[in-house]
């Protein structure tokens, strides 16, 4: 496992969107992108997961980056035998 940062950070892409922070995660054979970003409606986190075959991303709003963090952290301390769902239940502020 390799953990890098990038060079771009406050580079611009597309748009209106600007990079805050990038971060790259090499696990065996697939490389992820962690990319903090600020558009003028609010700020996300942009994770890519490339293979050498195909790249698959998810945008993450700032506000649920935390959640993340939380479902993550459930999976890392859990034992094998104490997972008995795929889902965790969080709070949500969804209407």
């Amino acid at each position: 496992m390799e953990f890098n940062s990038g060079g771009c950070e406050g580079a611009r892409s597309g748009g209106n969107d600007v990079e805050l922070l990038s971060k790259t995660l090499q696990v065996e054979h697939k490389l992820f992108y962690f990319d903090l970003k600020e558009n003028p409606r609010d700020r996300y986190l942009k994770i890519s997961k490339k293979t050498s075959a195909t790249r698959s991303t998810i945008i993450v709003p700032f506000n649920g980056i935390s959640w993340f963090f939380d479902i993550f952290n459930y999976y890392v301390t859990s034992d094998d035998q104490d997972i008995s769902s795929k889902e965790l239940q969080l709070d949500s502020n969804a209407i």
